[in-house]
C-alpha cells in the first residue's frame, strides 16, 4: 500500500503546475455528463422507493417517485 501512495504522490508532484496529464494519442473516449439518476431502494411487493436526480444547468433537483 505505501508504494502506491508513494507512486501517487510522485505523479501529483509531477502534473500539479498545470493539472493537465497527457494522453497518448491514440487513446479515445466520451465525456458522460448524466442529465438524470434513478436510484431504487427495494421494498416489499414491488412497491419500491424510488429516487430521482434532476440536473437543470448543473443544479441537481431530488424527488420521490412512484413505483
Amino acid at each position: 500500500y505505501g508504494a502506491l501512495i508513494d507512486r501517487v504522490n510522485e505523479y501529483e508532484r509531477k502534473f500539479e503546475e498545470d493539472g493537465h496529464i497527457p494522453r497518448p494519442p491514440h487513446w479515445t473516449g466520451y465525456r458522460v455528463k448524466p442529465l438524470r439518476f434513478e436510484f431504487w431502494m427495494e421494498g416489499d411487493y414491488r412497491l419500491h422507493q424510488r429516487i430521482e436526480y434532476l440536473s437543470d444547468e448543473g443544479r441537481w433537483t431530488k424527488r420521490l417517485i412512484y413505483p
